[in-house]
């Protein structure tokens, strides 16, 4: 009906200038009658064209048709703009309301939920205590690293002062015992006194060198050995910690019985609906939002025209950059899923230890699992981003 009323007052605009332009007149009824109601894309771009053609047929404006113009964008903002708003509104209203089809999987998870809850608790528990020793390991791990870079260096200088030790440390030659030419007796013991005295005093503060540096490196030592102890230690600790928390998720394992096939159907009927809504609800935003711009064009060129023939006016109509920022959709988040009682990795294999150790410090990962349900073959395990270690579809576990 909107979109009816635009279409009849363009045409009336058409009308009343056909007797130098029967041909545009012709073009433009074509292209207004396939423009009525609701308003398309595509419809819209005729309107547009039907305006712009207006523009270049050269008669100058007169009162009645800049009124007629005046009406069309009156059109635009009290029944299109506001019908583009409440779109978006009305689909971001539509995707709050499927959160229910969580809130309904979620309601299925507690009735499954049995006396495994405590053993899952103590899983977390275990599991953020066995992190935060790896963590403390990894800053030991860190101290002694840097205790080792400041030993060896400490130790190439030892080695480097010690090495001047052995150039001054030579007993004179005899040639070095020589007269000079015409000196006495006096002058001979007094020069090499001198000579002798320096050559002592370079040999001792050389051996104080290299005895100062030699007890710098022993002290680095010590301290790197107390260091590497300490961190040895700490690793002791932390794997046995990984051994009760391996074993406990062992147990656990025994302890589930309840099949969580249900609540991954679910899920993933309730994800596909989103997804589905979501897809939809994109392509009706991207929509809405080039037929704003348009409309918006629209009451450009309008006012253009009413404002007389200007090429300049009409050329930024189309350049004009159009701010959408308002006509944003809001996508509304997938709950949380829950911890499901049926196991999605096999202890100690790789999406097993990826999942539970993924997150720890680089430099000390998780030791290869060694409790009694665990694969055999697991090795230790790299850093990696870590991802759910309890059931949930491929699908849903995206949007943990």
């Amino acid at each position: 009906r909107l979109f009816f009323k635009v279409t009849l007052l363009l045409l009336g605009l058409a009308f009343g200038h056909e007797t130098d332009g029967d041909d545009v007149v012709s073009q433009i009824k074509v292209a207004l009658l396939g423009t009525m109601s609701p308003p398309t894309k595509d419809g819209l771009r005729k309107l547009e064209d039907v305006l712009l053609k207006l523009s270049k047929r050269g008669h100058s404006i007169d009162q009645a048709t800049k009124e007629a113009l005046d009406e069309v964008s009156k059109a635009i903002e009290t029944d299109l703009e506001p019908e583009v708003v409440k779109k978006i509104e009305t689909t971001s209203a539509q995707l709050l309301g499927l959160s229910e089809l969580f809130l309904k999987c979620e309601a299925q998870m507690d009735s499954m939920m049995n006396s495994s809850m405590s053993s899952q608790q103590e899983v977390v528990t275990y599991r953020a205590d066995h992190k935060l020793c790896r963590t403390q390991e990894s800053e030991e791990v860190v101290e002694y690293d840097a205790c080792q870079r400041m030993y060896n260096s400490a130790y190439n200088v030892q080695v480097s002062s010690c090495q001047t030790v052995d150039a001054v440390n030579q007993i004179p030659s005899a040639l070095e015992c020589l007269l000079q030419p015409g000196e006495d007796a006096e002058a001979f013991y007094l020069r090499k006194l001198a000579s002798f005295e320096a050559s002592l005093e370079k040999l001792l503060e050389k051996k104080a060198e290299c005895g100062n540096a030699t007890m710098t490196t022993s002290l680095f030592k010590a301290s790197c050995d107390t260091k590497h102890s300490s961190y040895t230690s700490t690793k002791t600790i932390c794997d046995d910690k990984q051994m009760v928390l391996d074993t406990t998720i062992c147990k656990l394992k025994v302890h589930m019985s309840t099949d969580c096939e249900q609540y991954e159907a679910c899920r993933d009927q309730a994800f596909k609906s989103f997804a589905l809504a979501n897809a939809s609800a994109e392509f009706d935003e991207e929509a809405a939002k080039e037929m704003w711009k348009q409309l918006q064009q629209i009451k450009c060129i309008t006012k253009a025209i009413a404002a007389g023939p200007n090429e300049d006016a009409l050329a930024a109509c189309v350049t004009e950059q159009i701010s959408v920022a308002h006509l944003e959709v809001n996508y509304t988040s997938i709950p949380p899923i829950s911890l499901c009682q049926s196991m999605a990795e096999e202890p100690g294999s790789e999406e097993y230890m990826a999942a539970l150790y993924g997150d720890l410090p680089a430099n000390t990962p998780a030791e290869a699992c060694k409790a009694s349900c665990c694969l055999k073959a697991t090795t230790t395990v790299t850093t990696t981003p870590a991802r759910p270690m309890f059931g949930g579809s491929s699908m849903a576990n995206q949007f943990r």
